[in-house]
């Protein structure tokens, strides 16, 4: 499975969507993200686990030995498994107890969250949401595996650079959109807009013919991984034994019925009357 360039991310306010900056190294701002109270509070407690065990290893009364190494053990295994879990939701869980994150002191440095233009018109608050969801759902598809990495590469650039116009336009948008500047705006300040919201037009529709290419060609590949499949064993062994069942029954049911009309006398049955009579009068 490729991995996504967009995420869900748990903020102070709730979760949210996060689009992450192109060419970024997730396990690096991992690490970067770990550098916190919160976590330097679980390394601390590892290395008291550690002074625990050697205090233990030195100590003469054997009962003191085996509580000062249990408790270091304890502690230590305790840490590394908080560290490894805080490490692997680093990248997503920006709740620090009131602290700010350091992956979102600075909007657009790591991510953009959906909530970063939450303030905008809703037109534009709908097109960064159809960004963040197309960007995904072609990552997220196992027909994903079948593009080039650059056609994926541009796709994310391509998204990211449509934000970041929405972004560093926001002042000029919200402007045009309100209605005490209705006419402030003059041509030169109109003009960039326009050209904006026709590339945000064509990058929109660009995203959903992809998005409709991969699904079909997911739908396609579900299809033939269907058709091809083999029948389990145990099933093929059903289908086996009902066929054979549909071409014996008949056989055995007819020679029972036909003895037991032998038995009752009932005389023959419509099939096995002589035909010739019949022809004989359709002739005359």
């Amino acid at each position: 499975m490729i991995e996504s360039p967009v995420s869900w991310g748990e903020f102070a306010a709730g979760s949210d969507l996060m689009l992450w900056r192109p060419g970024i190294d997730r396990r690096r701002i991992r690490w970067r993200a770990m550098v916190t109270v919160r976590h330097a509070t679980t390394a601390g407690y590892a290395v008291l686990g550690t002074v625990a065990i050697i205090l233990g290893a030195h100590a003469t009364s054997r009962p003191f030995w085996w509580v000062m190494v249990l408790v270091g053990i304890v502690l230590v295994a305790g840490s590394v498994v908080v560290l490894a879990v805080q490490y692997h939701c680093a990248d997503c869980d920006h709740r620090h107890g009131g602290a700010t994150c350091v992956l979102c002191r600075e909007r657009s440095r790591f991510f953009y969250r959906r909530g970063d233009v939450a303030d905008l018109p809703p037109p534009l608050v709908d097109a960064v949401d159809q960004l963040f969801t197309s960007v995904h759902s072609v990552h997220a598809s196992r027909a994903a595996q079948w593009l080039a990495p650059e056609h994926l590469r541009d796709i994310h650039q391509m998204a990211w650079n449509a934000v970041t116009v929405i972004d560093r336009t926001r002042d000029l948008h919200t402007a045009r959109s309100d209605p005490a500047c209705v006419g402030c705006l003059d041509a030169d300040d109109e003009h960039p807009l326009t050209m904006v919201d026709d590339v945000l037009d064509r990058v929109l529709s660009c995203l959903d013919q992809v998005v409709l290419l991969v699904r079909v060609w997911e739908h396609k590949l579900s299809c033939a991984n269907l058709l091809n499949t083999a029948l389990p064993d145990t099933l093929a062994d059903i289908v086996a034994d009902t066929g054979r069942q549909a071409d014996a029954l008949p056989e055995a049911v007819f020679a029972y019925i036909t003895a037991a009309r032998d038995v009752t006398n009932a005389g023959p049955f419509p099939w096995e009357h002589d035909p010739k009579p019949a022809r004989a009068r359709d002739a005359s």
